[in-house]
């Protein structure tokens, strides 16, 4: 879920770190999965669609089948809302292990991995989305721990004026990043579906926060795959990422 917080403006001043090119992994195709979406308001055939590229990256730890599953949750979801995600069979590699760490009290300290992610892999702006799959969004031992109870995902916008965006300091241009943790799976019922990827490629599409029953943008499992209302899904479908 997509935090929001204070932050000094020296953090305006970061720049591009240093980054290896990524290990490329190439894996099979995300199928589809079999999982009841919540009741919906207009039936599949009635929507318009769009095509959506999706690069991935892997953090270590995150095996090929985890993401697979997490893609494969996120495709079908999608899938019944009118967009397709064009998943890159190809995936990357990263050395990070969290997107924000423990480091001090200094916000580029703790921000350098998510700094280091977004120069590397959304510059410049594909018309895409970038997933990074990681153990874990936040080291339990991060400054950023402390205001929240948990952060299973998060999405970084160029444009965003918050904490990270002003830390990241990346060009506008960007693609939109896509941050999940795949340990957020042990704290989900086992008979929910993870949709933890899913809910912060909304906020990729332009979303914010629902507390509707049964919807997408709603944080927190839901036993059902969870759904957008009308207003939502116009959005997505009449945007770009």
């Amino acid at each position: 879920m997509k935090p929001t917080w204070a932050v000094v403006a020296l953090l305006a001043c970061a720049g591009p770190p240093a980054a290896p090119a990524p290990e490329v992994v190439a894996v099979a195709a995300t199928p589809d999965v079999d999982i009841a979406s919540c009741p919906s308001e207009l039936a599949p055939a009635e929507w318009p669609s769009r095509a959506v590229s999706v690069r991935v990256v892997l953090g270590p730890g995150v095996t090929v089948e985890q993401a697979t599953e997490r893609l494969a949750i996120a495709r079908t979801l999608w899938r019944r809302e009118g967009v397709s995600l064009q998943i890159d069979p190809r995936f990357g590699h990263t050395r990070s292990t969290a997107a924000f760490v423990a480091a001090g009290s200094d916000p580029f300290e703790w921000t350098a991995p998510i700094r280091g992610l977004v120069w590397e892999h959304a510059t410049p702006a594909r018309g895409g989305v970038v997933v990074v799959l990681m153990p874990t969004v936040l080291d339990p031992a991060s400054p950023i721990a402390r205001s929240l109870d948990a952060l299973d995902g998060y999405t970084w916008m160029p444009g965003d004026d918050g904490a990270v965006a002003h830390a990241v300091n990346a060009p506008i241009d960007a693609d939109p990043v896509v941050f999940a943790g795949v340990d957020a799976a042990r704290r989900i019922p086992a008979s929910h579906p993870d949709t933890t990827l899913a809910h912060e490629l909304g906020h990729a599409f332009g979303l914010s926060h629902s507390g509707r029953v049964g919807g997408l943008m709603t944080p927190g499992s839901q036993a059902c795959l969870p759904t957008l209302d009308a207003a939502e899904r116009a959005i997505v479908l009449a945007g770009t990422p």
